[in-house]
């Protein structure tokens, strides 16, 4: 086979390369650049404990809520302020229920899609379930949760009143 010639051949080379004729003190000859350990980051990111914490809760009631959004505020070390958007709700009265775990509280805001703010933000006190009512007056609704860093997930959902 041309395979097993090779590899004879290649044994063959290697027997007949002098050895030893680098003095100890010279390094051996390298091919490249020479790859150096990479330093640890400090910025490392811890993977989201809260990840799919309300996945099952929300598909269950997929039919009594019919607009929800859910997840988490981010990795630890990475949390961020959550915006959640629904552009296609008519204007009218409805119920926005925010469900939360983990951080000590949030603060709720809504507003509509172009921007206006509908009441001032609230205070929500986690783990619990607050209904906020809302009189939507434009087309599409925005709420956005702020945790103040920590980690946690939510649960938001959006019913009509009328």
């Amino acid at each position: 086979m041309v395979i097993a010639g090779v590899a004879a051949s290649l044994g063959i080379l290697a027997a007949c390369t002098p050895q030893g004729d680098l003095a100890p003190e010279q390094p051996a000859p390298t091919s490249g650049p020479v790859a150096t350990p990479a330093a640890p980051s400090s910025a490392a990111v811890t993977p989201d404990p809260w990840a799919g914490y309300f996945d099952e809760e929300a598909r269950a009631n997929q039919r009594e809520v019919p607009t929800q959004f859910w997840g988490s505020f981010g990795d630890v070390g990475g949390v961020a302020v959550n915006r959640s958007e629904n552009q296609t709700l008519e204007p009218g009265g409805y119920a926005v229920t925010v469900r939360c775990e983990g951080p000590d509280g949030l603060t709720v805001t809504v507003e509509t899609s172009a921007g206006t703010r509908l009441g001032d933000p609230v205070a929500v006190a986690c783990p619990a379930a607050t209904t906020l009512p809302v009189d939507l007056t434009e087309r599409g609704l925005v709420v956005m949760l702020d945790s103040g860093g920590q980690a946690g997930a939510y649960l938001i959902g959006i019913s009509p009143t009328s």
